[in-house]
């Protein structure tokens, strides 16, 4: 993408990157296995990434954050 040193995040909700980013977040600090997907599975790809993992399955992960 060309998008420059702000990324996407000024477009409309933050574009694609702000997508990643969240969904990242959703997963690693909130358990969430449907936003850990995003990464492992075609959603990514769908998108225009191009994403590659490894041990993704490993990170440990909390729902309880307090």
């Amino acid at each position: 993408m060309n998008v420059g040193h702000g990324e996407t995040f000024y477009q409309k909700n933050g574009g694609l990157f702000a997508v990643a980013a969240v969904k990242f977040l959703q997963f690693t600090l909130q358990g969430n296995a449907t936003s850990g997907q995003f990464f492992i599975g075609n959603e990514a790809t769908a998108q225009g990434w191009n994403a590659s993992s490894q041990h993704l399955s490993s990170i440990k992960t909390s729902t309880q954050l307090f």
